[in-house]
């Protein structure tokens, strides 16, 4: 959506988790073991929420002749750590000036944070579930509870 600088990027993630919402068949098929939730941890207003802003920013620009480029980008396997790996690695953030995200939370707030890189690895791990990336003092807070064995 429109031209020029700057250009502003909206996340719009979706899980693509194994085993939620349909089977991996071209038709609208639920998949295998009954699970028809295509979304885990909140993912389904990520996309809505980010795809409204965008339109609200763009008819804002527009009302107020203000220049600037709008891109909404769909960022998939969001769950598995590596969705936006790939996306980094062809280039798809190269051109933008900022590029926004949200994630739906116990809390409404603006948050400018730094979270703990990621990585796939295995671990075993005995305790109560916590979301060490952003508040590992909150246990329990972050999504569904989480059984770690």
């Amino acid at each position: 959506m429109g031209t020029g600088k700057p250009v502003i990027g909206y996340l719009v993630e979706f899980d693509a988790l194994p085993g939620l919402g349909n089977d991996t068949v071209p038709t609208k098929t639920p998949a295998k073991n009954g699970n028809t939730n295509g979304h885990g941890c909140g993912h389904n207003l990520i996309g809505s929420s980010s795809i409204g802003a965008a339109i609200a920013l763009k008819n804002h620009m527009e009302k107020e002749g203000i220049a600037g480029t709008i891109k909404v980008i769909g960022c998939p396997a969001e769950e598995a750590l590596n969705g936006k790996n790939y996306m980094v690695s062809a280039g798809a953030f190269d051109d933008l000036d900022v590029c926004l995200h949200n994630h739906p939370a116990m809390v409404n707030a603006a948050l400018n944070f730094h979270s703990t890189a990621s990585i796939d690895l295995l671990i075993e791990w005995n305790g109560v579930t916590a979301h060490a990336g952003t508040a590992p003092w909150t246990v329990g807070a972050h999504c569904m509870p989480l059984k770690f064995s």
